[in-house]
């Protein structure tokens, strides 16, 4: 009886060990998910784009697959729980939609980002771990073991398993320390050195390009966006947002190799090594030029109203709006082309007509073209879109927004829903989306590729215009999330659009952040936030393509595909 009683209290503390390892790993991996939303803007600590995934990945080690992706949707959940905070500021405070509806959809949205982080863990490690129990597991294997470091036998030594019941694993002093210097649960499972160069980037990769178009996609918070400032950004032109994310996500795998003291020093070298190619070949590529200058330097200016939101849409301020964005036109004159933000006026382009005619002859008048976000109204169709209309000497010219923001702009509900949302007095009106294919639009003597506001964060979506255009504009209002971390973010956004493109990007924001952008992804200027102003810049028309101009992401897709299918090949015996 004694013995039993001496068991049972033995098991019960084993237990109540494997409790608090498991709730400090997923609080652990929490903690790295929210920490990475400071490498974005405003706060731009960028190394952190690779050590919050380094940590992640530590974390997953020898895990099986559903703890693992228990770890990963931690991770998920705490960087979009903090790094989307400002959609309660768009959808309660300004978009007016309930409280228990706002905290609904965002726990929703935040749910299925931190699944696409549940599967990296859960897919990782069903490539990476597999079961030893008739087997013996050497380093020399695969040269060197990977992240899990020191030789095991199955079976060999070492107390019982975290992850079974039956089966032994090695003490943390065995298995190599590593990042965080976790316990290792290496007697049942492993993972292999070689593989977890292939598969933990690709991985990472496929799934951050598949929350970028699945359900309309949400490409926020890709990790690339993170690094604009960093040598790694060199490898937008050639790749993309997700080519650096790639590279991240590689030197991230680099660092947890690097740190595990159990594998010889050859292979912690060579990561070493690794590394520092991945940072230093997009200096060397910074060398070389993909686009090149198209005719004289354009002058332009872009309008920032800063009409705060709550007050924007009252039909009593238009003539209000109007007279502030004339008087703002004033100081603009002298530019060869004059951008207003998106939806600049409370009004469609059919109620306004005679305002339009006359800001087009005053444009003529000081010899500058006008291209100005605007809402407007097809009686034919009986369709609203939010557009950019451009208001030349050679005419009108209208842009429509092809991808709308859910919930936003469009409410994907079926009819009950939307008939329950009218009776409860809640928005329900859907904008129509622009055609994909749409003609280009020309002003200020230039060929332009237009983005309204989200829509440009969905790089893949504008390649074709960019075989023509020869500047890019954005249009936006980023009033909606008010003194937040979104309008930094979204002009972290525009940079990269610039830099994959290799074209100066003109963007005018309501109330901030109102910049002009570089072909490096360099801001060559910007108004403060929340004070009507002008920005009046010189830049350069430019032509030419990028590497990812030409391909978009298809390379980065293809090859992450390919070196996935590779680590899951040498996951066979004998492979």
């Amino acid at each position: 009886m004694a013995d039993s009683a001496a068991g049972s209290d033995g098991g019960a503390g084993v237990n109540s060990r494997r409790i608090v390892r498991r709730a400090w790993r997923l609080t652990a991996a929490f903690l790295c998910g929210a920490s990475l939303n400071l490498a974005f803007a405003p706060f731009g600590w960028w190394p952190l784009a690779v050590l919050a995934p380094a940590a992640l990945f530590a974390l997953l080690r020898g895990l099986p697959p559903r703890r693992a992706g228990r770890i990963g949707a931690a991770f998920g959940a705490g960087l979009f729980l903090f790094g989307t905070y400002w959609l309660y500021t768009a959808l309660h405070v300004f978009g007016l939609v309930p409280v228990w509806l706002t905290l609904l959809l965002q726990a929703a949205l935040i749910g299925m980002m931190a699944a696409f982080y549940g599967a990296v863990g859960v897919l990782a490690n069903g490539f990476l771990v597999q079961k030893s129990g008739d087997a013996r597991l050497s380093l020399s294997r695969e040269s060197g073991g990977g992240l899990v470091g020191l030789s095991q036998e199955s079976g060999a030594r070492g107390s019982l398993s975290e992850e079974s019941g039956d089966a032994p694993a090695s003490s943390s002093r065995d298995s190599g320390g590593g990042l965080v210097g976790l316990s290792q649960e290496s007697g049942a499972r492993v993972w292999y050195g070689a593989r977890v160069w292939l598969v933990l980037p690709a991985l990472w990769v496929l799934l951050e390009w598949l929350r970028g178009w699945v359900l309309s996609g949400f490409p926020w918070l890709s990790l690339g966006y993170a690094l604009i400032d960093s040598p790694l950004k060199g490898w937008a032109p050639l790749f993309g947002v997700y080519g650096v994310s790639w590279a991240a996500a590689a030197s991230a795998v680099a660092l947890n190799v690097t740190l595990t003291r159990a594998l010889p020093l050859r292979q912690r070298l060579l990561a070493v090594g690794g590394a520092a190619l991945l940072f230093a070949i997009p200096s060397l590529l910074d060398l070389h030029d993909w686009t090149h200058r198209s005719g004289d330097l354009l002058f332009v200016a872009a309008v920032q109203g800063a009409v705060s939101q709550d007050q924007k849409w009252l039909a009593k301020n238009l003539e209000q709006t109007k007279t502030r964005y004339t008087d703002l036109d004033s100081r603009a004159w002298g530019a060869r082309l004059i951008v207003w933000p998106e939806a600049a006026l409370p009004a469609v382009a059919s109620d306004i007509p005679d305002f339009l005619r006359e800001l087009r002859a005053q444009g003529a008048a000081h010899g500058a073209d006008f291209v100005i976000g605007l809402l407007n109204y097809d009686p034919d169709t009986r369709q609203y879109h939010n557009g950019i209309l451009a208001l030349t000497g050679a005419g009108t010219a209208w842009y429509y927004k092809r991808h709308l923001v859910p919930f936003g702009e469009y409410f994907p509900v079926p009819a009950f829903v939307r008939s329950w949302m009218r009776l409860l007095s809640l928005p329900y009106d859907d904008i129509t989306p622009g055609s994909r294919h749409q003609p280009a639009v020309s002003a200020g003597g230039q060929t332009l590729g237009l983005t309204i506001c989200y829509e440009d964060a969905f790089g893949s979506e504008q390649l074709e215009t960019l075989r023509t255009a020869t500047l890019l504009v954005n249009v936006t209002n980023n009033a909606w999330y008010g003194d937040s971390t979104a309008p930094p973010q979204h002009l972290q956004i525009s940079r990269m659009r610039a830099l994959e493109a290799g074209r100066y990007l003109v963007r005018a924001a309501n109330d901030g952040i109102t910049a002009v952008i570089g072909p490096h992804g360099d801001v060559v200027d910007r108004l403060p936030q929340f004070q009507q102003a002008v920005l009046r810049v010189l830049v350069q028309p430019m032509t030419g393509l990028t590497p990812y101009a030409r391909l978009g992401n298809y390379p980065v897709v293809i090859g992450a595909g390919l070196l996935l299918a590779v680590g899951v090949w040498r996951r066979r015996p004998g492979g």
